[in-house]
């Protein structure tokens, strides 16, 4: 069995699960809450971040995009890469594009609501664990968002140009999406599942493994509402209502 260590709610480690189901590939998830994770994350995988996934044969590999293209690899059906050459450099492109600054500054910018809602932001990363590490996690949820400040990067123009950078993601999936539904030719591709997954954080996706802990506080709402009518929104919803599988994941 393929395990998956992840965090419960990330857009990175979004991206594994998709490709996972979606390839229909029975599959363990270890849930982590971040900041604890680290010492066991990096014993795992000799680096800090998740997600990571421990192959059947023992292989550990880290990294969401590294992990999509091995299991494109090993489990070639259904095809999340375009077989025309030039399409799959496009569909890498767009990877490359959302995986960089998009990622990091959508995320820095919800984080800027989340950090000062200690009780939601635990309800959100303490999923899938026992009472007793939800209940140490929000003790020491103190210390652990003085992490995320300095991870992150959070800083006083966080919001204004996490937002603003969100909004223009959501711009390029509208208009990229326009011809065809799709962001590469017309077909269901890696660049959709990556774009879609990364922007999941600031929409109200119709899937359980990105809904967020309701009720969603104010702050939070407010974050989600300034993006909801946006049509690039509604693309990321159609691509979950069109192509996020069904759970395949072990209890």
């Amino acid at each position: 069995m393929i395990e998956l260590h992840m965090f419960p709610m990330s857009h990175y480690n979004e991206k594994a699960r998709w490709a996972l189901d979606y390839k229909g590939i029975p599959h363990t998830r270890i849930p982590y809450m971040p900041g604890p994770h680290a010492g066991k994350i990096k014993k795992l995988s000799g680096q800090e971040q998740t997600p990571v996934v421990r192959f059947a044969d023992g292989d550990v590999l880290a990294g969401s995009t590294d992990i999509v293209l091995e299991l494109e690899m090993r489990f070639p059906k259904p095809a999340l890469l375009p077989a025309d050459e030039d399409l799959r450099q496009q569909a890498m492109d767009i990877v490359e594009k959302f995986d960089g600054d998009i990622a990091v500054k959508e995320r820095r910018s919800l984080f800027v609501h989340l950090i000062e809602e200690p009780d939601y932001l635990c309800a959100m990363f303490s999923r899938g664990q026992t009472p007793v590490n939800r209940f140490i996690y929000r003790r020491m949820l103190p210390l652990v968002k003085g992490m995320m400040r300095s991870k992150m990067d959070i800083h006083a123009d966080a919001l204004e140009e996490g937002n603003a950078l969100t909004c223009e993601a959501f711009d390029f999936v509208a208009e990229q999406s326009a011809a065809t539904g799709y962001l590469v030719g017309d077909q269901f591709s890696i660049a959709d599942l990556t774009a879609a997954a990364i922007l999941a954080p600031s929409v109200e996706v119709p899937h359980p493994d990105m809904q967020k802990p309701v009720p969603v506080v104010p702050r939070v709402q407010a974050y989600l509402d300034q993006f909801a009518d946006h049509p690039g929104a509604a693309w990321v919803k159609s691509m979950y209502q069109k192509h996020r599988a069904p759970l395949k994941a072990a209890a």
